[in-house]
This record gives C-alpha cells, structure tokens and sequence, in this order.
C-alpha cells in the first residue's frame, strides 16, 4: 500500500498537467515520462487501474502519433520540392532551398491548430 501511495504521489500531479495544457500530449517528454512510469503502474496497481491507464496511454500514443505524422507531412523543412543542388561560380555544388519565412510561419499556426483543437477532447476529459 505505502508502495503504491508513493507512485501516486509522483505520478498524479504530470498527468493532471493535461487538464490545464492539453497540448502538453504531443511533447516528446510527457510520452516519454508515461512510458517511464508505465511498468511500475503495471507492478504495483490493480489490474483494474492499470487498465485505466494503459487506456489514456494508449489514447495519448494515438493522439502524439497523428500530430507527429502532421508535422512530417507539413513541415517546409521535409518537403524535398523546396530543395536543389545548386552551384556556386567556383564550381562548388550546395543545397540551397526556397523555404520563407511565411512557409514558417504559416506551418507554426497550423501545428497550433492542431494541437490545440484535438477532436478527441471529450476522451481526454474522460481519463483525467
């Protein structure tokens, strides 16, 4: 019991976190932290609440992996049409690209967008 007193301790308050940042789901070191604390919920809680949590972990792996396919997909910087080899007049080859700063920008908001307005809000709601 003082085992699993101390768990909830230290797990409690980061996955409250969510309920006043819900963007905080698609940072690398939240998922990173629930895969950390993700065994020692499995080792020392009912098999009921851990599937509670295996279910807003695997809610939050969802969500952080559609975000993250978004921004590969979207990003200026992985789209090889704004990239060429050019030439100096010395002869020396390089990578130039014809990504603005708008191209930036415009990416930026709609990263935004898409965290803020995660459709699945009413299921995160659910498992805070």
């Amino acid at each position: 019991m003082e085992k699993r007193c101390a768990l909830y301790m230290d797990i409690y308050p980061r996955i409250e976190e969510i309920l006043h940042d819900r963007t905080i789901v698609f940072s690398d070191s939240y998922f990173n932290f629930l895969i950390e604390i993700k065994p020692k919920v499995k080792l020392l809680s009912s098999e009921n609440t851990f599937s509670i949590f295996e279910e807003y972990y695997n809610f939050i792996r969802k969500t952080k992996l559609l975000y993250d396919e978004f921004c590969c997909d979207n990003d200026p910087e992985n789209d090889p049409k704004h990239f060429w080899i050019d030439t100096t007049p010395n002869g020396k080859e390089y990578e130039a690209n014809d990504i603005t700063e708008q191209d930036f920008q415009y990416f930026s908001v709609q990263k935004k967008i898409t965290s803020q307005k995660t459709h699945q809000t009413q299921i995160l709601l659910k498992h805070t």
